[in-house]
């Protein structure tokens, strides 16, 4: 019964479409930012009525941001922790909903591109993330090509030249590319970069990757901890389908019999024996001499590719 309800009870159509125009120019001062924007009061009514306050809202097409807007609004209204994600491919994105989200968070009301009241608003904390993208790839790819291929491709034709790029091209010639994962670059982790395409067309800028994250999301991994020391960075947590994992990112230098006994003073300083039954998974960058009776070390370099290519098998996220 409708009285037993404990939330509000929603329409099955809404007719009062409120105008979002109006503010987006009450934030920036500007009009004509986005074709027609949701206002962010009319998706918190969709919120309210279909979320607790601990909920995370998913928008694949974040628009001009009303969604994350929505989500800050409704928890200022009635305390709530929820959590929103949402996904937008335009260059809007940063000209758009992150300056608005910064807005909202800062003052709840805003006049021609100012807040009227200062710091009405709550703590606040969001992550951008930036996925590589087919151009981005195209960008990175390092060609190895000899004159005589170059000569037979160019007597092939289209179709040859088609197949050719279909098959071998991708195989080989590229193989070892930074956007087809160059497994020499993991050597220095945290210093791996790719051509990303800017706004400028065809200009590129060359931008450091975050291997570390990437390869916890290949894991299926929930962050329990990361801890960062001179040339060592571990993550700890456990798989979706469980297993204590433990993943040591280092620095190499060419030295083998150095980067082990780095990483064996490493692990001394952290209490931590392989050989012991405290983590099922440990992932090390680079060859090691690490005692493993239980067979539970694995090389951040080959799993990394088996996640990253194989999507047969994404290790059942274990």
């Amino acid at each position: 019964m409708l009285h037993e309800v404990e939330t509000n009870v929603s329409k099955s159509v809404f007719q009062d479409y409120s105008d979002g125009e109006k503010q987006t120019y009450a934030l920036f001062g500007k009009s004509g930012l986005f074709l027609a924007p949701k206002h962010a009061n009319f998706v918190s009514r969709f919120i309210l009525h279909s979320t607790k306050k601990d909920s995370v809202v998913l928008d694949c097409f974040a628009g001009s941001g009303s969604t994350a807007h929505a989500v800050i609004a409704t928890n200022q209204l009635d305390h709530g922790q929820r959590k929103y994600i949402v996904a937008e491919m335009g260059q809007h994105f940063e000209t758009l909903i992150v300056p608005r989200l910064k807005k909202v968070v800062y003052a709840t009301d805003w006049k021609e591109g100012k807040p009227k009241v200062r710091n009405t608003g709550t703590s606040h904390a969001f992550k951008i993330v930036q996925l590589e993208g087919y151009e981005d790839t195209l960008n990175s790819l390092n060609l190895r090509r000899a004159p005589e291929q170059e000569a037979a491709l160019a007597k092939g034709g289209e179709t040859v030249q088609d197949e050719y790029l279909l098959g071998y091209f991708l195989d080989v010639e590229s193989a070892g590319s930074k956007s087809l994962l160059n497994l020499a670059e993991f050597r220095d982790p945290f210093s791996y970069k790719l051509n990303i395409a800017t706004s400028s067309a065809g200009e590129t800028q060359e931008i450091t990757i975050d291997l570390v994250e990437t390869f916890n999301w290949l894991l299926g991994l929930k962050v329990k901890h990361i801890d960062a020391a001179k040339g060592f960075l571990t993550v700890t947590g456990e798989k979706r389908a469980g297993g204590r994992t433990l993943i040591i990112w280092r620095t190499l230098s060419s030295d083998l019999v150095v980067n082990n006994v780095a990483l064996d003073k490493f692990l001394t300083k952290m209490v931590v024996n392989p050989a012991d039954t405290e983590f099922e998974f440990i992932y090390v960058n680079g060859a090691h001499t690490l005692n493993d009776p239980h067979n539970k070390v694995h090389l951040i370099e080959e799993s990394f590719q088996r996640l990253m290519f194989d999507n047969t098998s994404f290790e059942n996220l274990t």
